[in-house]
């Protein structure tokens, strides 16, 4: 064979192996499409609104950033979370990846829809910079699930506060009550100053005094907040924000708590009677607490077959009975007022509901 007719040959060869794969379909499998991540189901119960969604997908970490605070400062976030199923849950352990971390959880079995408040601390006087550590909660104890919380703030070194909060604890509503924190400025802004209070509640007053102010030792300022005696019964969990004129850090936070209490209590405050025959009757207890030892009025049994039995001696403490005799069939609901002979007279109201047949 000739050297044309080799490389004739190698040419048809050649040529027709380039044929046959042109021949071939193209095979090269297609890279594969991956689900979007999930995170436990546990995460559902601290996501805003998922009562009114309960089909949403988890995220993988509930995270909430405090942003830039004075070293020192108690940073707290209030959580509201939702029981969306129908079995009763509750939290069993609480895991933290840094002992700047605390959580305060409901004490209590949260039943199918029903809501309470979970509240988690970051403590900036133990870090500096920026700092992100998770939180583990888990949920039982029928099915487990473990809830992850990434919770992440930036301690300043150069503005601290002492103490970390304002935090004005247990008080009885209508008590007029004052707390001051000290704010320091140690940086190199020579002017630095608090300019304004941009944010506050209509439950307390804020004021900002300049205390000390030198080239060595920085600037000192008292922050003072007032509770007011009309404050509103309740869980308060609030931030002050106030301005300064560093443009590199605008704003300061300040947080505010305090549980201000209601002279007359119940628990619970709504009660629910369900399918009582006539002609039988029903009674639920309730717990009512009092601001001092009083005596409680309760209103007066009427048509609707709901009475309301209390004790005839004084006390701060006592066991109210609600009794239901539904006198017709069908659904009735009624506020039950109870009257104290505290001053001025509070009083609190329980919301019933009775279904006859």
């Amino acid at each position: 064979m000739t050297r044309f007719t080799r490389r004739l040959a190698l040419t048809l060869i050649v040529g027709g192996a380039a044929v046959a794969s042109a021949q071939r379909p193209l095979t090269r499998p297609s890279p594969p499409v991956s689900a979007p991540a999930v995170g436990p189901w546990a995460n559902k119960f601290f996501m805003p609104g998922i009562d009114k969604e309960p089909t949403q997908q988890p995220p993988l970490v509930i995270a909430h950033d405090f942003g830039t605070v004075p070293y020192g400062t108690l940073c707290t976030q209030k959580f509201t979370i939702t029981n969306i199923y129908d079995v009763p849950i509750q939290v069993t352990d609480i895991r933290v990846e840094c002992g700047c971390l605390k959580a305060y959880p409901p004490n209590k079995v949260l039943q199918a829809n029903e809501q309470a408040e979970f509240t988690v601390a970051m403590n900036a006087g133990m870090f500096k910079g920026n700092n992100a550590k998770k939180m583990y909660v888990t949920f039982g104890p029928n099915f487990v699930s473990e809830a992850v919380l990434r919770l992440a703030a930036n301690s300043r070194e150069d503005v601290s506060l002492t103490p970390g909060e304002i935090d004005f604890g247990i008080v009885s509503q209508g008590t007029k009550t004052s707390k001051t924190v000290s704010l320091k400025y140690n940086g190199r802004q020579r002017d630095w100053k608090l300019t304004e209070v941009v944010s506050s509640n209509a439950a307390y007053e804020v004021e900002v005094k300049e205390a000390t102010r030198g080239p060595l030792l920085g600037v000192e300022y008292y922050v003072t907040v007032t509770l007011k005696s009309d404050a509103v019964a309740g869980n308060l969990n609030d931030a002050i924000a106030i301005k300064t004129n560093d443009p590199a850090v605008p704003l300061v936070n300040v947080n505010v708590r305090a549980v201000v209490l209601a002279p007359v209590r119940v628990s619970p405050d709504k009660l629910e009677f369900k399918n009582i025959k006539l002609g039988e009757a029903a009674t639920y207890k309730v717990m009512l607490d009092t601001a001092a030892t009083c005596l409680v009025t309760p209103q007066a049994e009427d048509a609707d077959g709901f009475s309301v039995e209390t004790s005839s001696v004084a006390s701060q403490k006592q066991m109210v009975r609600v009794k239901f005799e539904p006198k017709k069939a069908g659904t009735i609901r009624k506020d039950l007022k109870l009257q104290t002979n505290l001053p001025g007279n509070p009083s609190v109201t329980i919301v019933v509901e009775g279904g006859a047949k």
